[in-house]
Parts: C-alpha cells; structure tokens; sequence
C-alpha cells in the first residue's frame, strides 16, 4: 500500500531521539487557509509535519489537546516514536508526473490537479518502550493544487502499536488553526476509512471543520513517564 516512499530516491532522517528535519523550502507558497500560507516544512521522528516552524512546546513526542494555538501541522501518528530503538524516516518533495497522477487517483477528486507534493514515510518505527518489537509503519502525503485546493493522505499499512503494553498516547488528524481541526478515532486505523479503501484516510485542509472523533486520542493518564 505504501507506493510513493523509495529508499533510493528520499532522503532520510536523522536517526536520533527527537530528531527533526527543516525548513524544507517550498519552491512557492502555497496557501491553505486565510491564516496560514505555507512556504517550508519541518518532518519529525515523532509522526508529524509542521508548517513554516519547528515545534517549540516542552515535549513534542507527546500529543496535545487540540487546537494547538500558533502551529499549523499535520500528525499522521504522533507519538513517542523511537528510530533509535527500530525504523526509519523518509522523505521527499514530489516532482514527477506518475506520482501526480496516482495523488489525484487517491483523492478521487477529477478537478484536481496537484502542481505540488510531499511525502514522508515511517518505515517500521518503534514506540519509546520497544514494547515486545512492535513496529509500524505509515505514510503522510501533502499535495496541492497552487492555491486551490490543498490536501492531506494518511495511509496506515501495518498499525502493530499502541496496545496497553505501550502505554502511550497517540494523536492522527491535523492543526492549522481555530477553525481547520481534526482528530481521527485511534481504533484500527489500518483497517477503517474515510474514502471506502482501508487504511487510507483523505482531508481536504483548506475546508473549515473542526471535530474530534471518539477514542482519537490515547488517555492522558497514560502519558506519566513519557516526554
């Protein structure tokens, strides 16, 4: 199901704990909503993109309560991922046609034509405990039409973790500010959808909503001993 990330072509992030990569420059900013114009990425170990900024709250492997003042990301799985312990990071800006075509396939969408797009891969990443060699492994997809329309894709191919045994918290859904976010239900995320193909989930950004699902975040109290 992961198809757009290539371990030969993307690049690959620094494997260290917390460890981040940015700014990404835009080779043009795109605007999403009337609040945020996007024009550089950050790509996080912890499942999550910012925009424009590095995320500077105390503990970014933690989720938190949304919406998040001040920060426009996207959070496929954000999480106390450790690429130390198993798991790597890809990632790219998209460039060629074939990839274009198989976005605007994904979306569904026939008016949409991506002129631009990013992925990032999580390739069997383990969660801070190492619990038991649970790994996971995931995809975000960013594309956008100039400034049209401006899409997220999650696909989850193998969710092995979080279970009790992980105790950790974790967030899928995004942020761009008081009006544009969402929170997924955390429940078989690689078998459930949005779109009627499992596993892959679809958010136009620039569409003001504002929801968070049942059960889409881990309870806090099983946050205790982990930043």
């Amino acid at each position: 199901m992961v198809t757009f990330g290539t371990k030969m072509n993307d690049s690959l992030l620094e494997k260290s704990d917390e460890s981040f990569h940015g700014p990404i420059n835009l080779k043009k900013k795109i605007r999403i909503t009337n609040n945020l114009t996007v024009s550089s990425l950050f790509v996080y170990a912890n499942g999550f993109i910012t925009f424009n900024q590095p995320f500077t709250l105390a503990y970014n492997s933690i989720p938190k309560k949304l919406p998040i003042d001040s920060i426009g990301m996207v959070f496929p799985f954000w999480s106390d991922i450790n690429v130390l312990g198993n798991g790597d990071v890809y990632y790219r800006q998209i460039t060629d046609e074939d990839s274009f075509n198989h976005i605007k396939r994904s979306i569904n969408q026939p008016d949409f034509k991506p002129t631009w797009a990013f992925v990032a891969t999580y390739y069997q990443v383990a969660p801070h405990t190492l619990a038991f060699g649970l790994n996971n492994t995931f995809q975000v997809i960013l594309a956008a039409e100039s400034n049209q329309s401006f899409y997220a894709i999650f696909i989850y191919e193998n969710i092995n973790w979080p279970e009790l045994s992980t105790k950790q918290p974790v967030e899928s859904g995004f942020n761009l500010d008081s009006d544009h976010y969402y929170a997924l239900s955390q429940k078989e995320l690689s078998s459930n959808s949005n779109c009627n193909v499992p596993g892959i989930y679809v958010f136009k950004l620039n569409k003001p909503i504002t929801r968070v699902e049942p059960d889409s975040l881990i309870s806090p109290s099983q946050t205790e001993g982990f930043n």
